[in-house]
């Protein structure tokens, strides 16, 4: 027995937003790329339109790289988020001069 069952909670609350394979996010990943591609297509010159192309085909090779799964079964924009989370999160080390009377913390905080 589901624990949603007694309330009357219907499953399809809780489902996903599918549009054919894509998901919702998987959506805005590639309706965000092509949107970039074109804001940016203004800004080339014409006599740059082989640089164009060339900028065109990679933004949509990566929003679709973007959308994959990994083996975690997140998709790779998943994962880039979560890395930049985790990285602004992260403490640096500050270390002292050799000078300095006190001793230099480390994450491994050895003591000697």
């Amino acid at each position: 027995m589901e624990k949603y069952d007694d309330y009357g909670v219907p499953r399809d609350v809780f489902s996903k937003f599918k549009w054919y394979y894509f998901y919702f996010p998987d959506l805005a990943v590639i309706l965000g790329a092509l949107f970039g591609i074109m804001i940016a297509n203004g800004y080339f010159p014409k006599s740059q339109f082989f640089n164009m192309v060339i900028f065109d085909i990679a933004t949509i090779i990566l929003a679709i790289f973007l959308i994959l799964r990994t083996n975690g079964d997140k998709r790779n924009y998943h994962i880039v988020i979560l890395y930049l989370q985790k990285k602004a999160k992260r403490y640096h080390r500050h270390y002292r001069s050799m000078n300095s009377t006190k001793e230099i913390n480390t994450d491994a905080n050895y003591t000697d």
